[in-house]
């Protein structure tokens, strides 16, 4: 993802709509962080919310270095941007939030979940 930014970029031909790039920008943060929360499951057993919210602090820092080295490659830096991948961190990290919400309750025993 880092050299896919950081590659000077030619405007492909082709079908375009407006704000292309920030749906870009949102899937690909959106992977990161999803599969970052993944893997963070899967090495630990655990999906702690603190965790979570964590990465996406530095999921969130990374999208910010990321923008501001761009013009170093002739590449533009805009907040657009930033938020298009701020909100697709926040995006997966809330369904990776949901899912170990939803794992906690069917983990507890069948007469404690129903009252919850």
């Amino acid at each position: 993802m880092f050299i896919a930014t950081h590659v000077p970029m030619r405007v492909p031909h082709g079908v375009r709509f407006p704000h292309a790039d920030k749906v870009v920008h949102f899937g690909m943060f959106f992977l990161l962080a999803w599969f970052g929360g993944r893997r963070l499951r899967a090495a630990t057993g655990l999906l702690a919310g603190g965790a979570l919210a964590a990465w996406a602090v530095v999921y969130a820092g990374y999208a910010f270095l990321d923008e501001w080295l761009q013009p170093f490659v002739g590449r533009s830096m805009t907040l657009g941007d930033w938020l298009a991948d701020a909100g697709g961190i926040l995006a997966a990290t809330t369904l990776l939030a949901i899912g170990r919400q939803r794992r906690t309750l069917s983990e507890l025993p069948s007469d404690h979940a129903e009252a919850v």
